[in-house]
């Protein structure tokens, strides 16, 4: 499948005397069949992949569940967050075949970046 790579952000940050204890993501999309799935890859400092997230679409548009990705095999770890690490978080979205058939049409309109203190 086709995988895009979202490169930017627009978190404004937290206050400075604020630390960082969740990063989540999420994704709104839909498929032409359904059943196909998006897989949201976090990557972190713009060049190490993170954990694959999977998200099975259907054919109308809807949000996936929030995905922790504080704990990300290849990210910061709990409680290690930095401002930094949030304004250099890229994420890869990547369409994954299903049983529809081809050609397989997957529509990722936005994704989500949640931080919570």
């Amino acid at each position: 499948g086709d995988i895009e790579l979202c490169d930017d952000n627009s978190f404004t940050g937290f206050p400075p005397f604020l630390s960082i204890s969740k990063v989540e993501i999420r994704a709104c999309g839909y498929a032409r069949v359904g059943g196909e799935k998006i897989i949201l890859r976090p990557v972190f400092g713009g060049t190490t992949d993170g954990d694959n997230y999977n998200f099975t679409l259907s054919r109308s548009a809807n949000w996936s569940q929030w995905f922790d990705i504080t704990n990300d095999s290849s990210g910061p770890g709990r409680n290690n967050w930095t401002l930094s690490d949030i304004n250099n978080l890229d994420c890869d979205v990547e369409a994954v075949y299903g049983s529809g058939g081809f050609p397989f049409v997957v529509y990722c309109s936005k994704v989500e970046l949640r931080v919570s203190s």
